[in-house]
């Protein structure tokens, strides 16, 4: 393989949702020279623009990238892009894909891009646009470790803890099994916040005590002291489709492996009864709703 990816050399990004256009925007801060795909008129592309972020309106102008990064919904979507990818980008080139999708996806993308004598790594981060604005993402890598090892100068730009996995498909893992205990604790957090306020206790007393103590979980800290206090979180962040996805992936990801997790499927039936109430593009923090729900202080 190719030696690492420096400065010098354009980064090409694909997928400039809430953690693709942070990660640009930190990456440009850092002296990058960073190439953002127009695949669409949005919101978070009016303000690259507005910036003064460079974007193409082609995949082919990415051919001299050494490195692209995608940020993208689902595996399907990784899957268009990175089957045009592989016919653009010079041998050598590495696609960095730091989007949440199906393990088997990762491999598959990773042989068909060896096929054609590129790199791939599947790289999710986790941390939110907080994070990635600040450089501080949980960076979760699985692929080939030459090129772990060149896509670091990228990775220090972005992320705090970094870790190699193994091979393709370990990174996507840990990711899921990290965002199956977000939802776990979101879901249990929620119910404690119901829980006590029927009981007659303050809320926001009660979520301070327990974060000081062994129930505590980041939640809180993210989510849980504004929902104490106002019982909403807005603007959404990641919201409850997505999430539901992620723990879909999960929940067969575990199948494969021959595993039936008890409380990811708990977590999950709560998500999927907040979509039903329509609450699907809201944060996944409105699983609140369905608590209050089941406790008689809100009506469907």
């Amino acid at each position: 393989m190719e030696g690492a990816i420096n400065q010098l050399q354009p980064v090409g990004l694909i997928g400039l949702g809430h953690m693709g256009l942070p990660m640009a925007q930190r990456l440009k801060a850092a002296g990058w020279r960073v190439r953002v795909y127009r695949r669409r008129a949005t919101p978070n592309m009016a303000q690259w623009i507005a910036e003064g972020g460079e974007t193409v309106d082609a995949l082919a102008v990415l051919r001299d990238c050494r490195s692209v990064i995608l940020s993208l919904p689902a595996t399907d979507g990784v899957r268009g892009v990175t089957q045009q990818l592989v016919d653009v980008l010079q041998p050598g080139a590495l696609i960095i894909d730091t989007s949440t999708i199906h393990p088997s996806g990762a491999r598959e993308f990773a042989a068909l891009a060896r096929e054609r004598g590129l790199g791939w790594l599947d790289a999710p981060v986790s941390g939110g646009p907080s994070g990635a604005a600040a450089g501080t993402l949980a960076v979760m890598v699985g692929g080939q470790r030459a090129d772990f090892d060149r896509a670091m100068p990228l990775f220090e730009v972005i992320g705090k803890t970094i870790v190699h996995f193994g091979d393709s498909g370990c990174g996507v893992i840990n990711k899921l099994a990290n965002n199956t205990l977000l939802a776990v604790s979101a879901v249990a957090t929620c119910e404690m916040l119901v829980m006590v306020h029927k009981a007659g206790l303050d809320r926001r007393v009660a979520l301070d005590v327990i974060s000081a103590g062994s129930g505590y979980n980041k939640f809180m800290d993210t989510r849980g002291k504004i929902l104490a206090q106002h019982g909403v979180y807005e603007p959404p962040a990641f919201t409850v489709n997505m999430l539901v996805k992620d723990l879909l992936t999960a929940l067969d990801a575990c199948a494969e492996i021959g595993f039936t997790p008890t409380v990811l499927r708990t977590a999950l039936a709560a998500f999927e009864r907040a979509v039903g109430l329509g609450l699907g593009e809201q944060d996944f923090s409105s699983v609140l709703r369905v608590a209050e729900l089941d406790a008689g202080e809100r009506q469907a």
